[in-house]
Parts: structure tokens; sequence; C-alpha cells
């Protein structure tokens, strides 16, 4: 609850949609609760938030890449 807003605002700053911002949130927490353990506090916890989010985000990212409609309208292609 503490660490919400911030991920939350991190994950919009590093371009998910709008959309799917509340999946990617989950996700980050998800992966926080897997690798708590393995959280040695060398860095702050923001930090790691952060960098987990950043994982993420660009997991996100990538997969709306991949799954945006390819088309372009028949005159641009004839213009090049």
């Amino acid at each position: 609850r503490e660490h919400y807003s911030f991920v939350w605002r991190t994950l919009r700053h590093l371009g998910v949609d709008p959309a799917r911002v509340d999946d990617a949130l989950q996700d980050t927490f998800l992966v926080v609760h897997r690798r708590l353990d393995a959280f040695a506090g060398r860095a702050a916890l923001r930090t790691w938030l952060f960098e987990i989010a950043r994982r993420v985000a660009s997991r996100y990212r990538r997969t709306a890449a991949r799954d945006a409609p390819r088309h372009c309208l028949l005159a641009e292609v004839e213009d090049t």
C-alpha cells in the first residue's frame, strides 16, 4: 500500500498503456513478492521497486508493439 502510487506513476511514466497499468502493477508486485527474500538492502527499496517496474514496463511495451496492427493506407505504400 505504501508504494502503490509510486509504482503506478512509474509504470505510466515508462509508457505502459493506461488500460494495462493495473495489470502491470499487479505483475510488478508479484515479482516483488517472489524476490523479496533476495532483496539485500544494498539499494533503497524504492530503487529496487523502480528497477522491477522498469523491466515490467519494458515487457508490456514490447508486447503492445508486437500486438499492434501493422498496416498502412495503400496510397502510402504506392508513394514509396
